[in-house]
């Protein structure tokens, strides 16, 4: 039996033999039809699983099969000192690597609103505005400060921004925790993605942090969204690489006034929530 390499277009790869059947919509303008749900061999779509179309004369491939995204995955409700939408924001605006040595939390927004949010979840009450968006929470103002700290370091992520991550305790929890989670994250180091003169959004997500781009992916993933990250590379002086976290749900994984006044008008109309196509098919 031959076996084959199956790339799907949000990088995610899996193994199949050529008699292996995996559940697929066919149809490149029919995804979102239950109906045209079926069940193919690798080795029955292996020559036409692509083909090439034309706009405005230039050559795009038009993938014409998708394989199903994962079922969200169901973890036990995890009790949390820091709750899981703070630590989205601490993650993405805190200056964490410095809990250990200063009397204070800090954290840089340019959003009113997400600060309130954020000092409403962690029990602060007072903060210093220092300008260029940065509030300082000193602990002798802020008795939960130090509880906060302690919390950062025990669960090792008293990092920098290129080496912050997700604890495994967050990532395995409730739906209901994890989407908070994401709400932090969103509001802080995300956007709603639109071009000009289009009506539909997709969520975007960016990090300096690999392994934080990893796990947002996995986050993401087992949350039962669509996910597709890409490296960005710069090559500017004082400018970091980074890593784009594309998310594609109907649901509103955000919290923050400026993404919801992104929304005014638009809609989410992507169907990658629901399926990845099929990019490539390798034998091995």
């Amino acid at each position: 039996m031959s076996v084959y390499v199956v790339t799907l277009l949000n990088g995610k790869q899996y193994t199949y033999g050529d008699k292996d059947k995996e559940l697929c919509w066919k149809g490149y303008n029919n995804i979102g039809n239950q109906e045209n749900l079926k069940e193919y061999r690798i080795s029955d779509i292996l020559n036409n699983y692509k083909g090439i179309t034309y706009t405005r004369g230039k050559a795009y491939n038009k993938y014409l099969y998708f394989m199903k995204n994962n079922d969200r995955v169901e973890y036990e409700r995890q009790e949390h000192i820091i709750s899981p939408y703070v630590l989205g924001v601490l993650l993405a605006e805190g200056a964490l690597g410095e809990v250990s040595k200063r009397n204070s939390l800090s954290i840089a927004s340019s959003e009113k609103d997400i600060v309130e949010r954020m000092m409403v979840g962690a029990g602060l009450h007072s903060y210093t505005y220092n300008g260029k968006y940065s509030y300082q929470f000193p602990q002798y103002k802020n008795p939960n400060v130090g509880v906060i700290k302690q919390e950062i370091i025990r669960m090792g992520i008293d990092e920098l921004a290129k080496d912050k991550f997700i604890p495994i305790e967050y990532l395995k929890d409730s739906s209901r925790n994890r989407i908070e989670l994401l709400k932090g994250l969103v509001d802080t180091d995300g956007t709603l993605a639109t071009k000009k003169n289009q009506k539909n959004y997709h969520i975007m997500y960016s990090t300096t942090s690999n392994k934080l781009a990893k796990d947002v992916e996995e986050l993401v993933t087992e949350l039962g969204y669509g996910v597709n990250t890409t490296y960005r590379k710069i090559d500017k002086e004082n400018h970091n690489d980074f890593w784009e976290v594309r998310i594609y749900t109907p649901d509103i994984i955000w919290s923050s006034k400026k993404n919801f006044k992104k929304i005014v008008g638009k809609e989410y109309r992507s169907n990658q929530h629901l399926c990845s196509a099929i990019k490539n098919i390798e034998k091995i």
